[in-house]
């Protein structure tokens, strides 16, 4: 896996996973991971933290010559985990491509 930031309040994960479910289970444990750890610095404060994921792969965004690319990946991701913060409900987002990102 790659892990990198994202702006000053963001992480990038590129990871590969056989299935959907799959990264949803990887993505939970990051969640959890993540809570654990800023819930020890943070003094009784609960973070808001949403994870964003985009699937890509033969089976998700078609031939390869219309793949989209890094910076479509990852607009899609933040997007998912913009979603994900605000829905109290589900902390962990499967999003798309953002095709129109650069």
């Amino acid at each position: 896996a790659l892990v990198g930031e994202d702006g000053r309040e963001g992480l990038l994960l590129a990871a590969s996973v056989s299935s959907e479910p799959d990264a949803r289970r990887q993505a939970g444990i990051v969640h959890r991971g993540l809570l654990d750890d800023l819930g020890d610095v943070a003094a009784g404060i609960i973070p808001v933290i949403g994870v964003g994921l985009v699937l890509a792969g033969p089976d998700h965004d078609g031939d390869a010559e219309g793949a989209p690319g890094p910076a479509q990946l990852i607009a899609g991701a933040r997007e998912a985990a913009r979603r994900a913060a605000s829905d109290s409900g589900e902390s962990v987002r499967v999003g798309a491509a953002d095709l129109s990102a650069p």
